[in-house]
């Protein structure tokens, strides 16, 4: 993937006390077996612990034995489990120890961890469908109300979003992840100033061990959102709201190339990248344009390097074609990676300016609107789009394993994780073809290429096709959620492609 960035999304879901009623429980359960209580209580005081000590692998492996030594134990260990699986990425094992809470008589707590445990893996809908039921059981229950929000905001209603967040706030105002989401979504929104004193309050409510990245990370960000002062981030003309600018693109080695203006003094080529979350420059254009660094910010995609620090920073004016804005967030490839066999490439992407975009690859045409004008004709697809940072649609594999993808209009192939072709290849019936991939990050030495898999996007289908098979961890964990794949140029290419963010709707035409 081209570009993805900071605004790491901890996860914070806190137990109150949680040490005198981990051991309140064991005490009050029942024994087993002779000396289980006592091997129990010590294992889930311990686990719990460890849990507060940050040190969250060895707080799953004590908490399981816990579990183990005492099965009345199940619900309250497990719930603990899976905040310690969330806190180190491990989505998958996360939402199947969730799972084994949904019971005929399961409580709003578990509903909600389950809905954010499903959010982990990528399944939108399923984890809507948990708060959903949550929020009929308690409309104010305030981890349903978060969860609700990100939904609200990835189908496209910020404002909508925004309110409900506040609503968990006002029930429970110590979680720091609600802090975290409220600022994220003024940000949206453009208020930045106010984003900025939210993360303040978000670093007041961190625990004390364990988020030394973030904190720092959340540091960075506000003073990025502060240098903005009074100016308006990504400023359009009163018009913006009505004018579709149709701009021409070239199409060079599966990538798109729109011409654009930087700062009234650099004309530079641009990647149409939907895979990126800001507008990215290289080093040596930001130099020559005369845009300058303002914070630090961490990016991850394909590669070896894994995390990659770069810069942020503040285009003063960008012109692609009709459209002009003004303030544009960036980020600058500084330091540029080593040993890199091409050059740094310079990207946009509408969405990140808040634009519904159309790709017409036959006529070589970018159309860009706050309003999407309707598309011609009968859809090919209408797939729920889902812009959760960024564009993400739902696919199958098989016919039955569901899958995040993001749309990446900057990649090519059509590419899934490893975590996703695990299962694949126990099906005995596919083979490795080794490939050497090197994405934004470095090399993805252990890329290959898995033919024979059937690939569903709605009504699309491509039967018996050939996936690249990527490293996909360290974008995931610092999206939040578990990346299934990329629908890149191999995929895109045959369609004329419209992304639009008010009606939450990817549509391919023929």
């Amino acid at each position: 993937m081209s570009r993805l960035v900071d605004r790491v999304t901890p996860r914070l879901r806190l137990l109150g006390g949680v040490t005198a009623v981990a051991v309140a429980i064991v005490m009050a359960s029942g024994a087993p077996h002779a000396g289980a209580p006592l091997t129990a209580s010590a294992e889930f005081a311990r686990g719990t612990q460890l849990f507060q000590d940050a040190r969250y692998r060895e707080a799953v492996q004590a908490l399981v034995r816990a579990r183990e030594y005492d099965p009345d134990l199940k619900d309250p260990v497990t719930r603990l489990v899976v905040r310690s699986l969330l806190r180190v990425g491990d989505f998958g094992r996360a939402e199947k120890e969730a799972s084994t809470l949904i019971t005929s008589t399961v409580g709003i707590e578990d509903l909600s961890l389950h809905g954010e445990t499903l959010w982990s893996t990528g399944h939108f809908e399923e984890a809507n469908a948990r708060y959903t039921a949550a929020l009929t059981l308690d409309s104010g229950y305030p981890s349903a109300l978060h969860g609700i929000a990100r939904v609200l905001d990835a189908r496209g209603k910020t404002a909508d979003a925004l309110v409900a967040v506040e609503r968990a706030i006002e029930r429970d105002q110590n979680v720091a992840e609600y802090h975290h989401t409220r600022a994220y979504f003024l940000e949206r929104l453009g208020n930045y100033p106010v984003a900025a004193d939210e993360l303040e309050r978000y670093l007041r409510y961190l625990p004390a061990k364990g988020f030394k990245d973030q904190i720092k990370l959340a540091r960075a960000r506000i003073k990025f959102l502060r240098h903005f002062d009074d100016r308006t981030p990504l400023a359009m003309g009163d018009d913006a709201r009505t004018q579709v600018h149709v701009v021409p693109f070239r199409e060079e080695r599966e990538k798109l190339f729109v011409k654009a203006r930087v700062n009234g003094r650099l004309n530079v080529d641009l990647v149409l990248d939907t895979g990126a979350e800001m507008t990215v420059l290289s080093e040596d254009a930001a130099q020559r344009a005369q845009v300058y660094s303002v914070a630090e910010t961490l990016s991850a995609g394909v590669g070896d390097v894994g995390l990659r620090r770069l810069k942020l920073a503040r285009i003063a004016k960008l012109e692609i074609g009709s459209l002009k804005v003004e303030h544009v967030p960036a980020m600058i490839k500084d330091p540029p990676l080593k040993k890199w066999p091409t050059a740094d490439i310079d990207a946009f992407s509408p969405l990140a300016v808040g634009l519904s975009m159309r790709v017409d690859y036959e006529k070589k045409q970018l159309i860009m609107a706050r309003t999407l004008p309707k598309a011609d004709g009968v859809a090919t697809m209408e797939a729920p789009l889902w812009m959760h940072r960024l564009a993400t649609v739902r696919g199958r594999l098989n016919g039955d394993r569901p899958a995040a993808f993001v749309v990446d209009t900057g990649g090519q192939a059509i590419s899934i994780s490893r975590t996703a072709a695990v299962g694949l290849e126990q099906l005995g019936r596919f083979r490795r073809i080794p490939l050497r991939v090197f994405g934004s990050s470095g090399w993805d030495r252990d890329a290959f290429l898995l033919p024979g898999v059937d690939l569903e996007v709605d009504d699309v289908m491509m039967a018996r096709t050939s996936l690249v098979v990527l490293n996909l961890r360290a974008p995931s964990v610092l999206l939040g959620y578990e990346l299934g794949g990329i629908l890149g140029h191999k995929f895109l290419s045959k369609y004329r492609v419209s992304l639009d963010i008010d009606e939450g709707l990817m549509r391919l035409d023929h």
